[in-house]
């Protein structure tokens, strides 16, 4: 029912946008883009990242697109001094944090440092660059906006998936908390809840079938980024596709001790076909 709206218009030409050297994260930038918002990509420094800087400058070359190659992964977090350091000149006053990568498989057959770098990447990242430019923006008095691409992966157990699931429902409960502060701020959080989206996240993971089944119905990243773009400050949290809508509302009805104990009996045809295959791939 949600229109669509400018967000240069509403909020401001400066946007730093994680993640966004493909899938969502590359679609959010082109819209950003076609609105005249510049935008500072923060994606791994790669091919990928400096295609998508190219691609997008080409084809709004009104607009200007930065590239910031850092890994959000990275435990020590070094990479806040370079996006720091690089988008200290402008005032931005858009952040969506979209950046995350997703391991998938046995727990105990994955190393321990890939969950750990799931864990920063996928909240953790996301925590410390809101801090950064939300308090930037109420020091600066800026009409801003922060929007979270968060997962229903955590509305219900994840087994095989166990760092996504938790990381995701730490960054949807860390959005909804800061929602009722930023309100005073003039400043709006949104949390998104996709259900399936076709992307890079499940390109190199174990083939689950109901991951496969889901692949069916999912939307593409365009889809996607465009529902973000009409719900920025209108709605706190956005639940997006039927996925999403129904086992947010199972987790409505019955506790988590009751869905897990339900789910335990089809442990095994859930499992992946390939235990030594499962890898960690990107979302952008």
């Amino acid at each position: 029912m949600l229109k669509p709206q400018n967000l240069r218009e509403k909020y401001g030409n400066w946007a730093v946008v994680t993640g966004g050297s493909s899938g969502i994260g590359l679609a959010l930038v082109r819209l950003l883009a076609s609105q005249g918002v510049n935008v500072f990509i923060v994606a791994l420094d790669d091919a990928l990242l400096d295609e998508a800087q190219r691609g997008v400058s080409k084809q709004f070359p009104t607009v200007q697109i930065r590239p910031i190659g850092v890994n959000l992964g990275d435990k020590s977090e070094n990479y806040m001094k370079q996006i720091t350091e690089q988008t200290d000149e402008v005032d931005v006053s858009i952040l969506v944090n979209n950046a995350g990568f997703l391991v998938m498989g046995f727990f105990n057959e994955e190393s321990i440092d890939k969950y750990i770098s799931s864990l920063h990447c996928n909240a953790m990242a996301a925590i410390r660059l809101t801090h950064h430019f939300y308090s930037l923006m109420i020091t600066k008095k800026i009409k801003g906006c922060v929007m979270f691409t968060s997962s229903a992966a955590w509305f219900l157990p994840a087994p095989f998936a166990s760092s996504y699931g938790a990381s995701k429902a730490l960054l949807s409960h860390f959005g909804n908390s800061l929602a009722i502060e930023a309100q005073q701020h003039g400043i709006d959080v949104t949390i998104f809840h996709p259900s399936y989206t076709h992307s890079n996240l499940y390109r190199e993971t174990p083939k689950l079938d109901v991951v496969t089944f889901l692949s069916k119905f999912g939307w593409t990243p365009e889809q996607v980024a465009k529902r973000m773009f009409a719900c920025a400050g209108r709605v706190i949290v956005h639940d997006m596709g039927f996925y999403a809508i129904a086992t947010n509302l199972l987790g409505r009805f019955w506790d988590s001790a009751f869905l897990t104990t339900c789910i335990i009996p089809f442990r095994d045809s859930m499992a992946p076909k390939k235990t030594n295959s499962s890898q960690n791939k990107k979302t952008q």
